[in-house]
């Protein structure tokens, strides 16, 4: 059955998507707005139900709420000394921008389910994607729906992070699996996680490859974009590299960084975004020439955008045991290989002039899959 075949004869429904929609993380508030236009463009009406979390951002308020005046004139001092922490605010800000401006939020939110109201508003709700049944960090009961109002559910693009699962949440994840209706998974290995507790959940496309990003495209060029989440990689002989690489090939040099635990002296070649909101790092990758990152969904706009891609193998331990998602896609979907030990290693391959190419065919493929699974599990959990 075509995704066009799939989108006639269904039944509007008003669905949640419950995620990670308002973290000061790139990839996941766009994975969040891409869920969303893809159960729309089924014909549902959507929102996200706004669940709260730490370091919450879905509003002003949760910004700046309890700041003395002691601590907004040290804000204001460190801003006009360019201080890193200070403009870190500045990207929160443009962040809930971006939220308010592209995300149906609830008009409920809540923390934990024994907060939340009995009557949710919605006919289905939809967990996921990102690493919403990643036991380690996260408050699990809360995206496997424990305790949750009595309301149908599918998973769609769940991801562990983990290489087994936790014995301490193992009867969490049992209940789970009876909860919901339909499951899918972002990773063959959360596939089978899952099945060692008998869970048949399908392996679909992360929700970023779902739509058209078309808004986001931009005419002129950025050069080389790197993002890192792990700021590890960024040596002082890195940033000589990157000069060395401007220059020599006459490209403009921007970093972006999830952590900000260094502070970079940006310089004539090397532009450092420490403000940069999403729809900025969308917009960034859309117009690179080349792509340096550690990140998944950067890899995952790298596919959209058709970019010359190289995807840095992480040396922290937790980042490292997560890097199976991104060995996996490229294994399957990228002929030529994307990922290397290494920034310095990734600059040298980009100057032998190898880029890697999307097996566009195998791929688009298994988004179709991934639509046409979305939107028959929507109609058969009504």
């Amino acid at each position: 059955m075509s995704f066009l075949d799939a989108l006639s004869g269904g039944t509007e429904m008003k669905i949640g998507i419950l995620t990670f929609h308002s973290q000061l993380n790139y990839g996941g508030v766009l994975q969040c707005w891409a869920l969303q236009t893809a159960l729309e463009k089924l014909g549902h009406e959507v929102v996200v139900i706004d669940r709260e979390f730490e370091h919450q951002i879905r509003s002003y308020s949760a910004i700046f709420a309890r700041w003395s005046i002691r601590r907004w004139v040290k804000f204001l001092a460190k801003l006009l000394l360019l201080r890193p922490d200070a403009l870190r605010v500045v990207r929160y800000i443009k962040t809930v921008q971006f939220v308010r401006e592209h995300l149906n939020l609830s008009t409920y939110s809540f923390k934990n389910w024994s907060d939340a109201p009995k009557e949710l508003g919605v006919d289905l709700i939809v967990v996921g994607s990102d690493q919403v049944w990643n036991g380690r960090w996260n408050n699990l009961g809360v995206y496997t729906l424990d305790g949750a109002p009595s309301v149908p559910a599918i998973g769609y693009a769940i991801s562990l992070g983990m290489t087994v699962l936790p014995q301490e949440h193992m009867l969490e994840y049992q209940k789970a699996v009876k909860r919901f209706s339909a499951l899918s998974v972002r990773e063959k290995e959360a596939q089978l996680l899952l099945s060692q507790i008998g869970a048949d959940a399908k392996h679909v496309a992360d929700p970023t490859l779902l739509v058209d990003w078309n808004e986001f495209r931009v005419s002129e060029k950025s050069g080389l974009v790197c993002y890192l989440i792990g700021h590890e990689n960024l040596t002082a002989d890195v940033l000589r590299r990157f000069e060395d690489f401007s220059r020599n090939n006459r490209v403009a040099v921007h970093v972006l960084l999830q952590n900000y635990g260094v502070r970079i002296h940006p310089s004539k070649n090397v532009a450092v975004h420490y403000c940069a909101g999403p729809k900025e790092f969308c917009r960034l990758i859309a117009s690179a020439k080349y792509v340096v990152s550690d990140s998944f969904h950067a890899l995952m706009f790298s596919c959209v955008f058709d970019k010359n891609v190289r995807i840095i193998h992480p040396k922290a331990t937790a980042r490292a045991a997560m890097f199976s998602r991104i060995e996996e896609f490229a294994r399957n979907y990228i002929v030529g290989g994307c990922v290397s030990d290494s920034i310095a290693a990734a600059l040298e391959s980009f100057l032998n002039d190898r880029k890697p190419v999307v097996a566009r065919d195998k791929l688009d493929g298994f988004i179709l899959e991934s639509r046409t699974w979305l939107c028959d599990s929507v109609k058969e959990a009504k």
